[in-house]
């Protein structure tokens, strides 16, 4: 177990942790100190943390508020935890701190509740093979003998690694644990704490693409010039075309095949002239809703107390002001036009927007107007998803692919990292 902080770690910096326990002790926060070689920890990211008689696992909120303790007595940071990146951006980590403050909620619980099922399950420490991969002689004992079993599996596991917990039983985890210190000081292995995904995993899909030859024939075969070789048919000029006209850059194989059959995909793959791949397909929460629903009629004109309402608004946003506006109006009378126009300028400035309702039924016709009125991709957080469908919004928000997003007061945690406006639909319920 870690001590405190050596004198060659020099000036330790103090930071504010959330500590993922049960019970009394998970009810407040603890000053940890950031040792010198792990100088570049940030607030949001997950970290080791000697806790009593045992570690475990903690999220930095920001420098320590604490009355300046002691450096040398306060326990430093153990490890880093890896992840894609920090747990919460800046505004989502104020966020969870102001929440747990207000609500006397334990902060670690707070943070549980922003992020996807599952995110703080799967810690583990996970083993990685350093050295030349060619080289499994490294795996050798020093001192002769038979290759150790363990590194042997560490190297055959690749740049993914291995979770130690996999290498070994109970009983001889700590002389495992002992083996694979040694063996990442000789430069062997890598041993690293990592956040592993989530039980609720990634959907994948096999993908058609089509390769180059194939788009050179599907051009040829629109245009009615003659191709070389054997002559397609009906179905495979079908699917071509298919894929010639599709803007997305892969085709579901089942959308393929249920159309035009398993054979005519097939065919194509042989003669190369299109690729079959396995690719991440994200859950999309009404994905498949097609209606055309418009806040305002195309060419139509705000009404005098729709333009004052949205003129205010739209100064307040495009000028990067904090204010408050209460928008009052009848049912069905054109309020969510003024938010479009809000939700616009927030856009314009590079920002993004939050919008909040009341309940789960009220997410899809909001839903349906923004999409119709903005042409960009919107998300949708809400209780009732399935947890991979709020996880894989979630990754999508973070990742910066999606800057709308629509949901219910869980939607509060949304990941935006640049959020210009928070539209509050029915305040008053």
């Amino acid at each position: 177990m870690a001590g405190a902080p050596s004198v060659d770690d020099g000036p330790a910096r103090l930071v504010e942790v959330a500590v993922d326990a049960i019970g009394a002790a998970g009810g407040r926060t603890y000053t940890y100190a950031v040792p010198e070689r792990l100088a570049d920890i940030a607030p949001g990211e997950a970290v080791i943390v000697d806790f009593g008689r045992r570690q475990a696992l903690g999220i930095v909120l920001g420098p320590s508020n604490a009355d300046a303790p002691d450096p040398g007595a306060v326990r430093p940071i153990a490890e880093r935890v890896r992840s894609e990146a920090p747990l919460l951006p800046p505004v989502q980590l104020a966020l969870a701190r102001l929440v747990a403050e207000h609500y006397l909620a334990p902060p670690a619980l707070v943070i549980r509740a922003a992020l996807p099922p599952g995110t703080l399950e799967r810690l583990e420490l996970v083993a990685r093979w350093t050295a030349d991969p060619d080289d499994l002689q490294a795996a050798d004992p020093p001192t002769g003998g038979a290759p150790d079993d363990a590194l042997v599996r560490i190297a055959a596991a690749g740049p993914a690694g291995i979770a130690v917990a996999r290498l070994a039983g109970s009983r001889d985890r700590a002389a495992l644990i002992r083996r694979l210190r040694s063996a990442e000081q000789d430069g062997r292995i890598e041993l690293a704490w990592e956040l592993r995904p989530p039980v609720v995993r990634r959907r994948h899909r096999r993908a058609v693409s089509l390769t180059d030859a194939g788009r050179a024939v599907a051009e040829a075969v629109r245009t009615g010039v003659p191709i070389d070789g054997r002559p397609l048919g009906p179905r495979q000029t079908a699917v071509l075309a298919g894929l010639a006209a599709d803007d997305r850059p892969w085709v579901p194989s089942t959308e393929l095949t249920g159309r035009h059959g398993a054979s005519a995909v097939s065919g194509l793959t042989r003669r190369g002239l299109v690729e079959l791949e396995t690719v991440a397909d994200d859950r999309q929460p009404y994905a498949d809703r097609e209606r055309v629903v418009r806040a305002i009629p195309v060419g139509a004109m705000l009404v005098a107390d729709q333009m004052a309402a949205a003129n205010a608004i739209v100064d307040a946003v495009a000028a990067g002001r904090e204010e408050v506006f209460l928008l009052d109006g009848v049912t069905a009378g054109g309020k969510t036009a003024v938010h479009v126009a809000a939700i616009r300028a927030s856009r314009a400035r590079g920002r993004g927007a939050l919008v909040l309702v009341p309940e789960v039924a009220l997410a899809a016709p909001l839903l349906d107007r923004l999409r119709t009125e903005h042409g960009e991709p919107i998300a949708v957080l809400h209780a009732g998803l399935g947890d991979g469908e709020r996880a894989d919004e979630w990754r999508r928000i973070r990742d910066g692919q999606v800057a709308i997003v629509v949901g219910t007061r869980s939607a509060l945690f949304a990941p935006l990292a640049a959020l210009g406006l928070v539209i509050v639909e029915e305040e008053h319920d």
